[in-house]
């Protein structure tokens, strides 16, 4: 369903499960959501993290139901690549700001990179969950994540991948329950 205020396409599954996130953050938690892609590059993760990303501001600054109650902006300057990226901006953003952490960059999935992620989420976490934010962490392999970001600290799950003809725009969502049941 074309969500219309957005102009753009979202799967009606995937608006439904998002739309919790106010509610979430409410309860003075922040927000961790994981998009993954079964351990592929170029599949669609950072597309989905991004349109993830837009949606969730746009549900903060109060969505299509309510007048809009402030800005929350979401563009590229919400896109970070280093866990020191991250807590930088994490710091300088208003509480309920959306960031969009893609370690694509950082390594492409090695173990090592895996190592350092693993490192700087933790201790983005232990500094900065206070502020209430949306963090989208985008990555290739969900099962290289530490478990402890994997299952306590995140909400959700998006799996992105393609289909048999390498079609991309497939993925497949699980909330806290099932998440831990797949780690």
């Amino acid at each position: 369903a074309l969500v219309t205020d957005l102009q753009f396409y979202m799967d009606k599954n995937l608006r439904a499960n998002l739309k919790e996130i106010p509610r979430f953050l409410n309860k003075s938690y922040d927000c961790v959501i994981i998009v993954t892609g079964h351990g592929k590059v170029r599949i669609g993760k950072s597309t989905m993290a991004q349109q993830v990303g837009y949606y969730a501001a746009w549900l903060l600054a109060g969505g299509k139901k309510k007048p809009k109650k402030k800005l929350v902006p979401f563009d590229n300057t919400n896109i970070v690549f280093t866990p020191d990226q991250l807590v930088k901006l994490a710091q300088s953003l208003p509480k309920r700001s959306v960031i969009v952490y893609d370690e694509g960059r950082a390594g492409l999935d090695s173990i090592r990179a895996m190592e350092n992620i693993n490192k700087g989420m933790m201790d983005f976490f232990q500094e900065c969950g206070q502020y209430q934010h949306v963090i989208i962490i985008v990555l290739p392999n969900y099962f290289r994540l530490s478990e402890d970001i994997a299952i306590p600290r995140s909400l959700f799950l998006i799996d992105v991948y393609h289909d048999s003809k390498y079609n991309r725009g497939y993925f497949k969502f699980y909330n806290e329950i099932q998440k831990e049941y797949l780690y």
